[in-house]
């Protein structure tokens, strides 16, 4: 079975002509009454070197949809390809012209077959200059390994304006060249000193940001204009048949910005465009080889996540981008295209999720996550709407027993007005996963699902995700030697208050599912306030750029805990955020810490009201806060942590409270 790897599938639909009523005239029209439809799933494979695979039979696949098997009609390998412009209007065929009566008449014939294309997408929006200017050269050094019939159309992201067109879909490789000379990346600055060893801490703007709040504006323009470009390309690539391949050259941003409310929805219905066009957005990290700090946080985990929808590959950590560029070109060039038929009383409007496996081991498919039974879904709210994780989910709620006991804490803070950012953290025995185990070391994927709903059961977010165990992540694989498998993942909510559903699954049987209550409550951006508590056993020093929703105060970062509940001898803290409202005087900031016994009612610690003018940073509203908790003075048993903060200048005040256990 194929394993390691996230694994997508390309529907595109035909009817099956089960009627054909024609008039009198040859030129009239032909009409075709449909009782099944035809479901065609378009995918590329490759072996675990990245080469194509081309040998695979129609009695090497198996497909399930909705986790029900499919029977395959037909397998092929598609050779040839039409013509694409990037120019929007009639498309033409290669010899210049559009389908003759004779064609019309006699169907059997073909126009000729032209080279396969592709475009290459240079985000300037979202990149440093030296990564900029390093793609442009990796696609000049591009243009000698692909074959001399490959057509490519060149396009950049420019901030402010858009997607700009550099070059049409030629085979003339010179010209490309040339196009390429005369591009200068505009509205760049240079990239930090330590850009190149981890995951982008600030955006790549052409000024740098002046505050936290200033950062996250530059990133969600930046995500914004990406989005649009690569929408805008779907739109112009939707009339040509077939599979599209386009590399997004790019340094990406956070995924917390693409989760965020809003945003969610326009990159939901983005990439929902261009699974419609049958475009697979293949992404490549401009920033060479260096150490990716998290691929699931970081901006690669951006990249993954914008690949996976569309059945795309990620490149990252590589100085051979040209070569990463031509090896995914020659695999985009042998497609596979699976078809099978789904019956009129299947033909409903939601939406259907495919896995295809191939009966060779070392295999990586990559294709789209599902198909919709008659046409696109009907919701507009493309939240509420999104199918992501649903096949899993669906999985969990059939199985009588659920093999995987997760644990998990939500702690949350304020992003915003009435908006806070949701910071899961997870730990899973990993006691029954079903995993592939091989000289290299582990290989598999675990798959996780969030959802928070509303008291009326409409989906308020959710998030899917897919994490990969395999001899290249070794961050990952490495944690199944310990008694937990440990994860994060931020998403963002409006304040409310919800259920929050979590499932995962690991190998073909392997499920957990755990709900947990989560209430935000209303803020506005001139209220004072606190935001959640995370608890955590692990502090270390915050040195150089950091991901993006560290957790960091008085000069420590501290790792949330997935679980509050704690050794009488363990090291454990805890971390909070307090809310200044403009014209504040932060020098009188003060708090309160408390611990309450919750079985008897005592009150085994309480500070007092005391300044915390050393967490205050000049001109940030928000003052992060962490300490020790003083579990070695605490008995066995159930305890309530209460933070107070206020001013001494005005009797306003703020309270925050969370439980945790000692044991």
């Amino acid at each position: 079975m194929v394993t390691g790897r996230r694994i997508f599938a390309a529907p595109a639909f035909a009817l099956l002509a089960c009627a054909l009523t024609a008039r009198a005239q040859t030129n009239s029209p032909v009409v075709i009454k449909a009782q099944t439809r035809e479901v065609l799933v378009e995918l590329t494979v490759t072996d675990s070197k990245g080469a194509v695979v081309r040998d695979l039979q129609k009695s090497d696949f198996t497909i399930t949809d909705d986790g029900k098997p499919r029977i395959i009609d037909d397998v092929t390998l598609t050779h040839e390809y039409p013509a694409i412009s990037a120019q929007p209007g009639t498309l033409r065929l290669p010899n210049g012209g559009g389908r003759t009566q004779a064609q019309e008449t006699r169907p059997n014939i073909r126009p000729p077959a032209v080279g396969h294309s592709t475009a290459i997408v240079l985000d300037e929006a979202n990149s440093f200059f030296e990564d900029a200017v390093g793609a442009r050269r990796s696609v000049i050094d591009l243009l000698g390994k692909v074959d001399p019939d490959e057509r490519i159309a060149l396009y950049v992201i420019v901030r402010r304006k858009g997607l700009v067109l550099v070059q049409d879909y030629t085979t003339d490789h010179e010209l490309l060249k040339r196009s390429l000379d005369s591009l200068w990346p505009t509205g760049m600055r240079s990239a930090p000193g330590v850009h190149f060893n981890v995951d982008q801490p600030i955006p790549p703007f052409n000024v740098p940001p002046g505050n936290r709040d200033e950062m996250y504006v530059m990133w969600r323009e930046n995500s914004d204009q990406a989005r649009a470009a690569l929408e805008e390309l779907a739109t112009q690539l939707a009339p040509v048949p077939g599979r599209k391949s386009v590399f997004w050259m790019t340094n990406a941003f956070p995924p917390d910005i693409v989760r965020e409310l809003g945003l969610q929805i326009g990159w939901d219905k983005t990439e929902a465009a261009l699974n419609k066009a049958n475009v697979a957005v293949n992404t490549v990290d401009t920033r060479g080889l260096y150490r990716a700090s998290n691929q699931v946080t970081g901006t690669v985990g951006t990249m993954r996540q914008i690949s996976e929808a569309t059945g795309g590959k990620t490149y990252f950590g590589r100085n051979d981008l040209d070569v990463a560029l031509a090896e995914g070109i020659a695999a985009s060039r042998a497609t596979y295209t699976l078809r099978f038929h789904l019956p009129e009383d299947e033909s409903d409007n939601r939406f259907h999720a495919l896995k295809v496996h191939v009966d060779r081991p070392g295999l990586e498919l990559f294709y789209r996550s599902g198909y919709y039974g008659n046409g696109p879904p009907t919701a507009l709210d493309m939240v509420a709407g999104k199918v992501e994780g649903k096949a899993l989910e669906a999985r969990a709620d059939l199985e009588g027993t659920l093999t995987l006991k997760p644990t998990a804490q939500l702690p949350w803070f304020y992003t915003g007005n009435n908006r806070a950012s949701v910071h899961l953290t997870l730990d899973v025995v990993p006691d029954g996963m079903a995993f592939r185990q091989d000289a290299t070391g582990l290989h598999g994927q675990i798959e996780v699902v969030g959802i928070a709903s509303r008291p009326d059961g409409t989906e308020a977010a959710r998030f899917a995700d897919t994490v990969h165990i395999d001899k290249d992540d070794r961050q990952h694989a490495d944690a199944f030697t310990r008694d937990t498998w440990h994860y994060e993942h931020p998403f963002t909510v409006a304040a409310g208050t919800f259920t929050f559903r979590l499932t995962i699954g690991a190998g073909p049987t392997a499920t957990g599912k755990l709900e947990l209550p989560l209430v935000i409550e209303p803020r506005g951006s001139a209220a004072f306030a606190i935001g959640g508590i995370a608890f955590s056993t692990e502090a270390r020093p915050a040195s150089g750029p950091l991901p993006s929703g560290s957790l960091v105060a008085g000069g420590k970062v501290f790792a949330p805990a997935a679980v509050a509940r704690f050794g009488a001898q363990d090291r454990a803290y805890f971390y909070t955020e307090i809310y200044e409202p403009p014209g504040k005087n932060a020098a009188a900031l003060t708090g309160q810490i408390r611990i309450l016994n919750l079985s008897n009612g005592s009150v085994p610690q309480d500070t007092g009201m005391a300044g915390m003018a050393g967490f205050v940073q000049p001109g940030n509203p928000v003052v992060p806060f962490a300490t020790a908790l003083p579990l070695a003075h605490l008995a066995p048993g159930s305890y309530r942590l209460e933070i107070r903060a206020g001013h001494t200048t005005d009797a306003e005040i703020a309270t925050r409270t969370a439980d945790f256990e000692v044991r």
